[in-house]
Order: C-alpha cells, then structure tokens, then sequence
C-alpha cells in the first residue's frame, strides 16, 4: 500500500507489453513496456511506474515483486514509450507471464 501511494501520479498508458528475450549466457531478460499518448506522460511516469515495479507487493501473494516476479535491473523512456528490463526471480521466464495471466500488475495501475 506504501508503494502504490507514492507511486501515485502513474500516467494514464495506451498499452503495455510483456516479452523477453535470451542473453548470450542463456538466460532470459524481461521487457515491460508502456506506449503513451505524448512522449511527456511517458517521461513522467517513469519514475512513480518504476518505484511501484521495484516496491511492489504481489496482489497475488502478498510478497514484494522483487522476492517472488522479478527485480528490475534498468528502465527508460524512448519518444512516447516507457521501457522497464527485468530479470525473472530464478531466471524463470514464465513467471513474467503467469503475472500477466493472473492479473498481478499492480505496478501497471492506470488512473
């Protein structure tokens, strides 16, 4: 609850896409991205979106993301999109989706 009220000012985002890719050491690296309207509602949101990725708590299990879905490891903005890198917690790509498939995106919240 902490997080989610100071990651208040989230900015209403158009779409949001979950991926990852493997790196050269076979091990999976997660994408979370958030397309905006401008490219100023993406800057601004970077910082409120990412302190909810990074404090979190599953609305799941009640555990911090970081302990239980993925830690980020980097985010940015790129013209009117909002790009987080994450790194699934045991290097388990599925959980990335099993978040998305039961709706544990609390780090997503659009006002």
């Amino acid at each position: 609850a902490a997080a989610l009220e100071q990651g208040a000012g989230v900015q209403p985002f158009a779409a949001m896409a979950v991926a990852y890719r493997l790196g050269e050491e076979g091990q999976p690296h997660g994408q979370i991205l958030f397309q905006y309207a401008e490219p100023s509602a993406a800057e601004n949101d970077l910082a409120p979106r990412r302190l909810l990725a990074e404090s979190g708590v599953s609305l799941v299990t009640g555990k911090p993301y970081a302990a239980t879905l993925f830690t980020v490891t980097d985010a940015g903005v790129d013209d009117d999109t909002l790009a987080m890198t994450v790194e699934p917690v045991d290097g388990k790509a599925r959980r990335l989706f099993d978040m998305v498939y039961r709706r544990d995106l609390l780090f997503a919240v659009c006002p």
